[in-house]
């Protein structure tokens, strides 16, 4: 009973190193991939609240809606809204809109998990389990969906389509001038 007991505990704790590792890894880029995008790319403006992305000429906010760049980080927690809400809320900062689906998609990084450059794009481990942001592209198939993009994906589908009353945050972005 002894032997089972120990072989029990540890192929637990094999599996609970292995989890740890992997999470703690799991919020950076590797060194050995080929990156999918440039290191050129991007170029941080505004006091380092704003990503210029030089290949399409689009310009991202560092932190997601809800939160704000204090020079060092992302303060604050994300928003999590319904697209609805979600629109109202880009549309009342006067500046900033909701991507579509093919600009969202654009930063994708696939050498990093989460799937973007965290040089430039803030994340918070913390406070974003779930990296499912919303874009402005609605399913044209079921009006109740919109497209989404899944930074947290290690495998399969990146783009997907989701029911717009799910709540996801948003990285807003504006067209450079």
């Amino acid at each position: 009973m002894y032997l089972f007991k120990n072989m029990v505990f540890k192929k637990l704790l094999f599996v609970l190193v292995m989890c740890s590792s992997h999470a703690h890894a799991a919020y950076e880029c590797s060194a050995s991939a080929v990156h999918s995008i440039s290191t050129g790319r991007y170029s941080l403006i505004n006091n380092g609240s704003d990503v210029l992305d030089k290949q399409t000429n689009l310009i991202w906010q560092r932190c997601l809606l809800g939160q704000s760049w204090d020079g060092n980080k992302c303060l604050g927690s994300p928003q999590h809204l319904t697209w609805d809400k979600t629109l109202i809320a880009a549309k009342e900062t006067n500046v900033w809109r909701i991507p579509n689906v093919k600009e969202l998609n654009s930063i994708t990084e696939y050498a990093c998990h989460p799937m973007v450059d965290t040089r430039f794009f803030d994340i918070n481990p913390d406070i974003e389990h779930n990296m499912v942001y919303w874009s402005s592209t609605p399913n044209i198939n079921n009006a109740k969906e919109v497209w989404v993009v899944n930074f947290s994906a290690y495998t399969g589908e990146i783009v997907a389509v989701s029911a717009k009353t799910y709540a996801y945050p948003s990285r807003l972005v504006r067209n450079a001038p």
